[in-house]
């Protein structure tokens, strides 16, 4: 069976050692979703930061490279493009849900935290079919 490319995202670049040569090497205007990551040893991350590009004003390339200014405690980083279709409306959702999963996590010690999103409504199972 052939395998579907995702919908959401077109390509990623995982893992990659902070490096300002490689920072520079993103294109302009790469638009997604983005981590940082502090390797503990083999082949172990935490994940420090977890962010978004828009790609108006705001890039891979810009983000990582303002990181790589001010943020410490990083050594990688992964970035997830996303595809041209995408809006930047669902690059912030997408940002939020997964910043909404990491904040359930007692393990994490991530540097950001939701600020100005709006949260998530909270639905009981019980009320599950009759919410919408």
């Amino acid at each position: 069976m052939p395998s579907h490319p995702c919908f959401l995202i077109k390509r990623v670049a995982e893992r990659v050692p902070r490096n300002p040569k490689q920072i520079y090497e993103i294109p302009d205007y790469t638009r997604g979703i983005y981590t940082l990551l502090n390797k503990r040893g083999g082949s172990k991350y935490d994940v420090v930061y977890i962010g978004r590009a828009t790609g108006e004003q705001v890039c891979f390339h810009s983000r990582i490279s303002d990181h790589d200014k001010k943020k410490k405690g990083w050594t990688h980083f992964s970035l997830f493009e996303v595809h041209d279709n995408i809006t930047k409306e669902v690059i912030g959702e997408l940002e939020k849900l997964i910043l909404h999963i990491y904040s359930q996590d007692s393990g994490t010690n991530m540097q950001n935290l939701q600020r100005r999103s709006s949260r998530f409504r909270v639905t009981s199972l019980a009320n599950w079919d009759k919410s919408s």
